[in-house]
Protein backbone atom coordinates (compact mmCIF):
# COMPACT_ATOMS: atom_id res chain seq x y z
CA UNK A 1 0.00 0.00 0.00
CA UNK A 2 2.75 2.22 0.48
CA UNK A 3 3.84 2.67 -2.95
CA UNK A 4 0.67 3.70 -3.84
CA UNK A 5 -0.22 5.65 -0.74
CA UNK A 6 0.31 9.28 -2.70
CA UNK A 7 -2.00 8.18 -5.82
CA UNK A 8 -5.05 7.27 -2.98
CA UNK A 9 -3.83 10.68 -1.38
CA UNK A 10 -4.60 12.55 -4.23
CA UNK A 11 -7.51 10.12 -5.61
CA UNK A 12 -9.41 10.92 -2.13
CA UNK A 13 -8.52 14.80 -1.93
CA UNK A 14 -10.32 15.00 -6.06
CA UNK A 15 -13.09 12.67 -4.59
CA UNK A 16 -13.94 14.92 -1.85
CA UNK A 17 -13.45 18.26 -3.90
CA UNK A 18 -17.03 17.75 -5.38
CA UNK A 19 -20.74 16.73 -3.82
CA UNK A 20 -21.40 14.77 -7.48
CA UNK A 21 -18.59 11.85 -8.16
CA UNK A 22 -19.26 12.12 -11.89
CA UNK A 23 -18.09 15.38 -11.10
CA UNK A 24 -14.53 13.96 -10.72
CA UNK A 25 -14.81 10.44 -12.13
CA UNK A 26 -12.93 11.72 -15.18
CA UNK A 27 -10.15 13.53 -13.44
CA UNK A 28 -9.72 10.14 -11.44
CA UNK A 29 -9.55 7.94 -14.08
CA UNK A 30 -6.95 10.15 -15.35
CA UNK A 31 -4.79 9.29 -12.21
CA UNK A 32 -5.67 5.79 -12.31
CA UNK A 33 -4.31 5.44 -16.15
CA UNK A 34 -1.02 6.68 -15.57
CA UNK A 35 -1.09 3.40 -13.20
CA UNK A 36 -3.25 0.83 -14.75
CA UNK A 37 -4.48 -0.50 -18.32
CA UNK A 38 -7.23 1.86 -17.97
CA UNK A 39 -10.40 2.40 -20.23
CA UNK A 40 -12.62 3.46 -17.89
CA UNK A 41 -14.21 3.61 -14.50
CA UNK A 42 -17.40 3.42 -13.32
CA UNK A 43 -19.42 3.89 -10.11
CA UNK A 44 -22.35 1.90 -9.71
CA UNK A 45 -24.73 2.69 -6.60
CA UNK A 46 -26.89 -0.11 -4.54
CA UNK A 47 -30.39 1.08 -4.78
CA UNK A 48 -32.03 -1.59 -1.50
CA UNK A 49 -35.10 -0.42 -2.22
CA UNK A 50 -35.44 -1.52 -5.75
CA UNK A 51 -32.65 -3.97 -5.72
CA UNK A 52 -30.63 -2.48 -8.55
CA UNK A 53 -27.81 -1.05 -9.22
CA UNK A 54 -27.48 2.38 -10.73
CA UNK A 55 -24.83 3.71 -12.94
CA UNK A 56 -23.94 7.02 -10.96
CA UNK A 57 -20.62 7.96 -13.33
CA UNK A 58 -18.39 7.26 -15.70
CA UNK A 59 -14.82 8.40 -16.21
CA UNK A 60 -12.67 7.65 -18.52
CA UNK A 61 -8.91 9.14 -19.01
CA UNK A 62 -9.41 9.30 -22.76
CA UNK A 63 -12.56 11.33 -24.17
CA UNK A 64 -14.30 8.10 -25.74
CA UNK A 65 -18.13 6.97 -25.98
CA UNK A 66 -18.74 4.85 -23.62
CA UNK A 67 -22.84 3.58 -23.04
CA UNK A 68 -22.85 1.94 -19.54
CA UNK A 69 -26.46 0.60 -18.45
CA UNK A 70 -27.78 2.87 -16.23
CA UNK A 71 -30.02 0.23 -14.06
CA UNK A 72 -29.06 -3.51 -13.66
CA UNK A 73 -32.53 -4.79 -12.02
CA UNK A 74 -31.84 -7.87 -9.82
CA UNK A 75 -34.24 -10.27 -8.65
CA UNK A 76 -34.29 -9.94 -4.12
CA UNK A 77 -32.32 -13.11 -3.70
CA UNK A 78 -29.60 -11.95 -6.32
CA UNK A 79 -29.53 -8.76 -5.04
CA UNK A 80 -28.94 -10.24 -1.90
CA UNK A 81 -26.41 -12.32 -2.76
CA UNK A 82 -24.10 -9.10 -4.31
CA UNK A 83 -24.51 -7.53 -0.74
CA UNK A 84 -22.77 -10.78 0.71
CA UNK A 85 -20.64 -10.17 -1.49
CA UNK A 86 -19.97 -6.55 -1.34
CA UNK A 87 -19.39 -7.14 2.80
CA UNK A 88 -16.74 -9.22 2.04
CA UNK A 89 -14.90 -6.48 0.65
CA UNK A 90 -13.14 -8.88 -1.91
CA UNK A 91 -12.34 -7.61 -5.62
CA UNK A 92 -13.60 -9.66 -8.58
CA UNK A 93 -11.47 -9.43 -11.47
CA UNK A 94 -11.87 -11.40 -14.52
CA UNK A 95 -13.38 -11.60 -18.34
CA UNK A 96 -16.40 -9.61 -17.51
CA UNK A 97 -16.63 -11.45 -14.29
CA UNK A 98 -18.89 -13.75 -16.86
CA UNK A 99 -17.95 -17.44 -14.52
CA UNK A 100 -19.52 -14.88 -11.39
CA UNK A 101 -23.06 -16.14 -11.44
CA UNK A 102 -24.80 -13.63 -9.88
CA UNK A 103 -21.80 -11.26 -9.32
CA UNK A 104 -21.90 -10.93 -12.92
CA UNK A 105 -24.74 -8.28 -11.99
CA UNK A 106 -22.19 -5.39 -10.96
CA UNK A 107 -21.05 -5.11 -14.11
CA UNK A 108 -23.19 -3.58 -16.42
CA UNK A 109 -23.80 -5.85 -19.29
CA UNK A 110 -22.64 -3.84 -22.21
CA UNK A 111 -18.88 -4.37 -21.33
CA UNK A 112 -16.79 -6.38 -22.71
CA UNK A 113 -13.08 -7.83 -21.55
CA UNK A 114 -10.99 -7.36 -18.45
CA UNK A 115 -12.73 -5.75 -15.44
CA UNK A 116 -12.01 -5.32 -11.44
CA UNK A 117 -14.68 -4.92 -9.10
CA UNK A 118 -14.71 -3.68 -5.91
CA UNK A 119 -17.09 -2.95 -2.81
CA UNK A 120 -17.95 0.71 -1.86
CA UNK A 121 -18.36 0.75 1.83
CA UNK A 122 -19.64 3.60 3.81
CA UNK A 123 -20.41 2.98 7.95
CA UNK A 124 -23.53 1.50 7.44
CA UNK A 125 -22.66 -0.96 4.84
CA UNK A 126 -22.21 -1.77 1.30
CA UNK A 127 -23.02 0.97 -0.58
CA UNK A 128 -22.08 0.23 -4.47
CA UNK A 129 -19.45 -0.93 -5.97
CA UNK A 130 -16.31 0.58 -8.13
CA UNK A 131 -15.73 -0.89 -11.85
CA UNK A 132 -13.01 -0.60 -13.82
CA UNK A 133 -12.40 -1.75 -17.24
CA UNK A 134 -9.08 -2.44 -19.15
CA UNK A 135 -7.99 -0.71 -22.64
CA UNK A 136 -8.97 -3.55 -25.44
CA UNK A 137 -7.05 -6.79 -25.73
CA UNK A 138 -5.25 -5.34 -22.17
CA UNK A 139 -5.25 -6.89 -18.54
CA UNK A 140 -4.94 -6.34 -15.31
CA UNK A 141 -1.91 -7.76 -13.43
CA UNK A 142 -1.50 -8.85 -9.64
CA UNK A 143 0.04 -5.72 -8.96
CA UNK A 144 -2.75 -3.61 -10.12
CA UNK A 145 -5.01 -5.63 -8.46
CA UNK A 146 -2.73 -4.73 -5.37
CA UNK A 147 -3.95 -1.13 -6.05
Amino acid sequence: MERYGQLLLDIWREACRHIEINESATTIAKMLAEHLPLSAIIIRRFDHQHSSIDTVAIGQPVEQFLHATVKSLCTPAKFKRVLAWAETDEVLHGQRLKRAGDLAAVVPDEIEGEVLAGPLLNPEGPAGVLVLVAQHQRVFLDAHLAL
